[in-house]
């Protein structure tokens, strides 16, 4: 049996607070080891598996319906991740954790399981310090969002020992 531990993020509370645009924000991390006791035998493995398991985010039509596709990038290293870039370029590496499709609720645009479910990615050991979230739309362009596109996620993490 494994051990999956869940992350919930606020963008509210993240390092930069909830006054900042939303797009690229950045969360402690390995601070997970004062409150998880059973992480610290993973300390030392060189990457885990995270999966979006849940998003919402707040609803404001400009700046979040011009496009359809939302990507969740961290700035973990994906050995297994690879993305395309430019029309008639290869692929490269990429950073996605997860994809969310924009479906209208009454006051956010959310990730609903029924819809679609997002998998494990295998990045770099997410709990060794600083992570950096953004947010881009399907060309991998940084949104441009503002302090009221709040969002909240829930993250799933496991480890491989062979890791």
């Amino acid at each position: 049996m494994k051990e999956v531990f869940n992350l919930y993020l606020n963008s509210k509370q993240s390092i930069e607070g909830a006054s900042v645009s939303t797009e690229s924000l950045t969360f402690d991390l390995g601070s997970a080891h004062q409150n998880m006791p059973l992480l610290n035998q993973y300390a030392d493995l060189a990457y885990c598996y995270v999966k979006l398991s849940y998003m919402a985010i707040g609803h404001n039509a400009n700046n979040l319906s011009s496009f359809s596709t939302m990507l969740i990038e961290m700035n973990s290293p994906q050995p297994c991740g690879a993305k395309t870039h430019t029309a008639g370029s290869g692929l490269v590496s990429s950073n996605i954790i997860g994809l969310m499709p924009l479906a209208t609720g009454n006051t956010h645009f959310f990730v609903n399981r029924d819809d679609y479910e997002n998998e494990y990615v295998k990045v770099a050991n997410i709990f060794k310090g600083l992570v950096n979230i953004q947010l881009k739309n399907e060309e991998g362009t940084l949104l441009s969002l503002f302090a009221s596109n709040n969002y909240e996620m829930l993250l799933r993490v496991y480890f491989d020992e062979t890791c």
